[in-house]
């Protein structure tokens, strides 16, 4: 494999989750790279790449790439995503990728660790 592993990160209902910034925060270049695929993606509106934890699900911490979207995504979108993601950074790692809403119950919580990758230019245009 040329690149990193990425897979789908998904939070069971109740999950206790803790979120923050990362320790020791990814390479500034690879941040950078990770910042303009996910700004070529229309449909995402925010991505966030805080440290997380979730208990009982991960075995530590770990940054998660956190993609905020306005409605659900589909999964032609998630597989380039993740195709592009993957082939940037270093092989034997692996990076989850957490898809979320605008309404999402924990958005606020990543907004907070300022851990913010990207966020779209959201205005609206009257006609």
């Amino acid at each position: 494999m040329l690149g990193m592993q990425t897979r789908q990160f998904t939070v069971p209902a109740g999950s206790q989750v803790y979120l923050g910034a990362p320790a020791v925060p990814m390479d500034s270049a690879a941040v950078d790279v990770i910042a303009s695929i996910v700004a070529a993606y229309p449909e995402v509106l925010e991505a966030h790449l805080p440290q997380c934890w979730v208990q009982n699900l991960m075995p530590g911490a770990a940054q998660v790439l956190v993609i905020v979207m306005d409605g659900t995504q589909d999964s032609i979108t998630a597989k380039r995503l993740q195709s592009e993601v993957s082939g940037i950074l270093p092989k034997d790692t692996h990076l989850d990728i957490w898809w979320i809403t605008l309404s999402h119950s924990m958005l606020a919580a990543v907004r907070n660790t300022g851990c913010k990758l990207f966020e779209r230019n959201r205005l609206s245009v009257s006609e």
